[in-house]
């Protein structure tokens, strides 16, 4: 097969998720001050503000970001496009990275699912080339799809190709294939200290996860995505977001039902809506 007949366009790459620490310092405090700005955007976004505890830490956690502290130092993690918009900053001032995920998103013209099949075949061929015994494996998931795994989850370098728009249910990512790198040990820091040091830190990026799985044997579809490092990628959804879908799913049709048989002034009084609320409501809808 031609491979390049299956590629539509390489939509966007960077930086899915990391874990950043720093110690006691000169730049702890600046550290911390990220963290807590970077939450509290996350909860100004319209996601809830929880208490977080991790190996030690204590802070809080807002949508895809979390902070902490500990007597040895604090912490940030990010993921999605968090993740991604603020890696940077937080390299500034970080002391060590001890996980950081990279990844590209490829749009094809063909079943992503047979797509991935193909990808097993290719990384079982290439492992039966080596010595050692390398990790090959596939799970499918009649909700996610089939998910590629190449090496061990404890291995420094873990890759995975999967559907990203069965995986998200976002329509954003329709026919999109996600190669995914997780970088955990001395290769997190190595991977952003590359990353900083390219002119384009998207491009640096599909470059790296497209030569790491063709170095394990995959046909990896990821090209240049020159321009893209200030594109937002990843649409969102906040936890106000969520609220609403679960309303429009669950509440809307009790409602509409209640509404029928006469009783639509009840069920908003037993939303705890007052009369003088509802009489907004009412006018706000004329």
């Amino acid at each position: 097969m031609d491979y390049q007949t299956g590629v539509v366009e390489t939509i966007g790459a960077g930086v899915d998720y990391f874990t950043a620490t720093c110690e006691s310092g000169e730049r702890r405090q600046w550290f911390e001050s990220l963290g807590e700005k970077i939450v509290e955007h996350e909860h100004r976004a319209g996601n809830d503000m929880k208490v977080w505890r991790f190996k030690g830490y204590e802070g809080w956690t807002s949508g895809s970001a979390s902070c902490g502290d500990r007597p040895d130092g604090s912490i940030i993690q990010c993921s999605s496009q968090v993740a991604d918009d603020h890696w940077k900053d937080v390299a500034d001032c970080a002391t060590n990275f001890s996980r950081v995920d990279v990844r590209a998103d490829v749009r094809v013209n063909r079943d992503v699912g047979a797509l991935i099949i193909e990808h097993l075949s290719e990384g079982l061929a290439y492992a039966d080339t080596l010595k050692q015994d390398r990790e090959v494996r596939i799970i499918a998931s009649r909700r996610r799809g089939n998910t590629l795994y190449l090496n061990e989850r404890v291995s420094q370098a873990y890759g995975r190709a999967y559907d990203k728009h069965r995986e998200s249910k976002n329509d954003y990512y329709q026919n999109c294939i996600r190669y995914e790198l997780e970088c955990k040990g001395r290769l997190a820091p190595a991977v952003v200290r590359h990353l900083r040091s390219q002119p384009n830190a998207a491009d640096a990026a599909s470059s790296y996860v497209s030569g790491w799985m063709i170095g394990h044997g995959i046909k990896c579809l990821a090209t240049s995505v020159d321009g893209l490092d200030k594109v937002r990628c990843d649409p969102r959804h906040t936890s106000d977001d969520r609220r609403l879908l679960w309303m429009h799913t669950q509440v809307r049709p009790s409602l509409e039902r209640l509404a029928r048989n006469g009783k639509l002034i009840l069920a908003l009084e037993a939303l705890g809506l007052k009369k003088a609320q509802l009489k907004k409501i009412v006018e706000a809808m004329d």
